[in-house]
């Protein structure tokens, strides 16, 4: 087996398409998955898999130490209102929230990785190692933008970028100048 590799998994298909990914480049992948969240069928796709529940950080970083894993990706979903519901904070998730000034997802996921570089394991991009889940740059479908329709897609994106730092949505629809539409809170 390759280098070791850690998987922080929760809900969905990308935690599986990661591992299966990371095997092919001869990586072993030790996974550590949120109970309720992570299918329990990604233990037949990784060499090790340690169970957590919401929010014990600690037990995370001490099972990817323990597998000798010196980096790690975050893979799949969790719930908000799960999270908040049936989290059962440790040590690891108590420190995190002591250097948290409010908890929008771009603060409290780098303030995760924060902790987790912090003790020894350094959070990679799942996308290093499965290029083939991104788009290729240029154009995909379809005829080319006209002007206007590009000058609705920089409008789009300005809005879009500014739905995210305000941890609102990321979503936006824009035709003819004007947002039709934004993903919102709810």
């Amino acid at each position: 087996m390759g280098s070791a590799i850690g998987l922080i998994a929760g809900s969905g298909a990308f935690p599986f398409v990661f591992a299966r990914a990371a095997k092919e480049q001869g990586y072993t992948v030790h996974a550590v998955a949120h109970r309720g969240e992570a299918d329990p069928a990604l233990e037949a796709e990784v060499h090790s898999l340690t169970w957590v529940k919401l929010g014990q950080a600690k037990g995370i970083l001490t099972a990817l130490k323990k597998a000798g894993v010196d980096r790690a990706v975050m893979a799949g979903g969790i719930g908000r209102a799960k999270s908040l519901k049936e989290a059962w904070p440790d040590a690891g998730a108590w420190k995190i929230a002591r250097k948290l000034r409010g908890f929008r997802d771009d603060e409290l996921l780098r303030a995760v990785a924060a902790y987790f570089e912090e003790g020894g394991v350094r959070i990679v991009a799942p996308t290093d190692y499965v290029k083939q889940v991104l788009a290729p740059s240029g154009l995909l479908a379809g005829p080319r933008l006209t002007a206007a329709q590009a000058r609705d897609v920089e409008l789009g994106r300005e809005v879009a970028l500014s739905l995210g730092q305000a941890d609102v949505g990321q979503t936006v629809v824009v035709k003819d100048g004007v947002v039709l539409a934004v993903e919102a809170v709810e």
